[in-house]
């Protein structure tokens, strides 16, 4: 792959003009280069989870301080001509060649190597004389390793590995190294072992064509015809008769793997998507796997705060609830000392307890009050009364208070299912920025953030009568859509006695057709925690009918005179292409 994006881009920018450069990651360079009559940006990254170059349609936002090694780039490349992009003795390693002017007119030439190489990716920048002036990750005299990454060293190739380089040997070269190995080995992890530029996706696609098994044995497979494939794909490659594709899960939206050939290993479990170019296949694909990743950490990150919120409402709902029981024996204190009163004529001070009748209970029991020896008779009445009053109101504090935790948890509840359905940034700064107007998480977020997220953009959809379908899929959606966006006698649609999302189908006045209604349905039993049920209830409205209490939590409305369907739940939004 690394031979197939090196060429494609060689063909790309030799001649073309670098207008700009950028570093809107740490270990990511953008180049924007200016050829055959456009601006195209190429994106260098070292990442290490990520490591790529090729084309990329994808503009990050770029820091307000430009790092080091941006502020190096620009000074000597800005205004430069791409001589070349080469790939090094088809290793994983490209090399960018630049021819460059100073202020005094004088030309130079500069590299930029880029280093394909896991979590020790790297990304070096040279001189003409091949001596290091910045780099990506540099090492230290102590280091231990022989090559030495220090700025002002001469920069050398990694260590070659002991691999053949099948552009260099004959079919029979290559048979005989096939044979010197153990027969029981795996054939795609030997050629990956002892031949250079073969990934085990490539490999195994080899040993498949020969053996139908991408995991066969050598012994399971015709060595001739395998190195006949082997010098076929050498040709392919240099010809550059490529199929650029992405691979994909059966019912997964994000590639898990990409190929410059055809890929037919996976049979069934697994579909191609062609690309037109190398360049496209691999911004796909990273950048789909990097939105999907940065999605799932900031996603993380907030179901920590949410889970920490929970775990402390319920603790809080556990203890209250006890507190409120304890507050249940507060009528016994009253009749305390109300039999204290009764018998005051006969009780002294210093007594311990006093036995009286209850004529309040049925069968007139005898109970016996404890007294307190330090206080009057009188006193100890008192006690028990100023007693009784302070539980009394704790009993209504806490049953208030009790309510409002259980709010709040269902609040909580209610982002945690909105959470789980994010697909994009746009989505997370909204949830983000809901939880820190309600007093959750660290205020990180920045203003500017805050700001976006303000342009709320609900889901919106076509029913299948023509009518419009708006669908909130977070608290603030779900706000909008409700108070902003609907009319009266538009509908409004809610999974019972679950966090969802709000859906509004949009009347005109009108009534809609009763497949408007399933639709609709069937969508907010999708979008709500309850998604995943064979048959879900959903309520629905008008929207006049639906109230939001003042100073309430986003999302949190209130609701009478509905009808509730039963319905199975569906993803009519991804089905319309949304």
């Amino acid at each position: 792959m690394v031979a197939c994006i090196s060429s494609e881009l060689d063909e790309m920018f030799s001649g073309g003009k670098v207008e700009k450069v950028l570093q809107p990651e740490k270990d990511e360079i953008d180049l924007i280069i200016r050829a055959n009559g456009k601006s195209s940006r190429l994106v260098i990254s070292a990442s290490s989870n990520f490591p790529r170059i090729c084309v990329t349609s994808q503009a990050k936002e770029n820091p307000l301080k430009a790092m080091t090694m941006c502020m190096l780039l620009r000074k000597h490349l800005t205004s430069s001509r791409v001589v070349s992009v080469r790939q090094c003795a088809f290793e994983r390693v490209v090399r960018l060649e630049f021819d460059s002017g100073d202020e005094m007119g004088f030309r130079s030439r500069y590299s930029l190597y880029l280093e394909i190489m896991g979590r020790n990716s790297n990304m070096i920048f040279c001189d003409k004389d091949e001596k290091i002036l910045a780099a990506i990750r540099t090492s230290d005299l102590t280091s231990s390793t022989q090559r030495k990454v220090i700025q002002g060293f001469v920069y050398e190739l990694p260590d070659k590995q002991d691999k053949t380089d099948t552009h260099t040997v004959s079919e029979s070269d290559i048979v005989r190294i096939l044979s010197e190995e153990d027969e029981n080995a795996p054939a795609a992890k030997t050629i990956t072992v002892r031949f250079s530029g073969y990934s085990m996706l490539t490999a195994g696609e080899l040993v498949r064509s020969v053996s139908s098994d991408p995991s066969a044995r050598l012994k399971e497979c015709d060595l001739s015809m395998l190195a006949n494939k082997m010098k076929e794909l050498d040709e392919r490659v240099r010809e550059k008769r490529i199929a650029p594709c992405l691979i994909y899960r059966q019912d997964e939206s994000v590639p898990f793997e990409y190929s410059f050939m055809d890929i037919k290993q996976y049979g069934d479990r697994a579909y191609s998507v062609g690309c037109d170019t190398v360049s496209e296949a691999i911004d796909k694909y990273f950048c789909d796997r990097d939105k999907s990743e940065r999605i799932r950490q900031h996603v993380n990150d907030i179901s920590t705060v949410l889970k920490n919120a929970r775990t402390r409402l319920v603790k809080k709902i556990a203890l209250q609830t006890q507190d409120l029981a304890d507050c249940e024996k507060a009528e016994s204190l009253r009749n305390y000392g109300d039999l204290i009163m009764q018998e005051l004529y006969k009780i002294k001070r210093g007594d311990g307890s006093v036995t009286a009748v209850d004529y309040t209970a049925d069968g007139y029991p005898e109970v016996t009050v404890p007294l307190d020896k330090l206080l009057t008779p009188s006193q100890n009445a008192q006690k028990y009364y100023k007693e009784f009053a302070k539980k009394k109101t704790a009993k209504l504090k806490l049953t208030e208070q009790i309510e409002l935790a259980k709010k709040e948890l269902e609040y909580v509840e209610s982002v945690s299912d909105a959470l789980s359905r994010v697909s994009s940034s746009v989505e997370i700064d909204e949830i983000r920025d809901e939880l820190h107007k309600a007093g959750y998480g660290k205020g990180s977020a920045s203003l500017r953030l805050r700001e976006k997220s303000k342009r709320v953009r609900p889901a919106e959809l076509v029913s299948p009568s023509g009518y419009k379908v708006y669908m909130g899929k977070n608290n603030l959606q779900n706000d909008y859509v409700t108070t902003v966006v609907g009319e009266k006698f538009d509908y409004w649609f809610h999974i019972k006695n679950y966090p969802g999302s709000h859906v509004l189908l949009v009347t005109n006045g009108e009534e809609p057709p009763a497949e408007d209604f399933t639709f609709c349905a069937e969508l907010a039993a999708f979008y709500s925690k309850a998604g995943d049920g064979a048959n879900a209830a959903v309520d629905y409205t008008y929207i006049k009918n639906v109230k939001k209490p003042a100073g309430s939590h986003p999302g949190y409305v209130t609701y009478d005179k509905y009808y509730t369907a039963y319905v199975k739940p569906a993803d009519h939004l991804n089905k319309s292409g949304n």
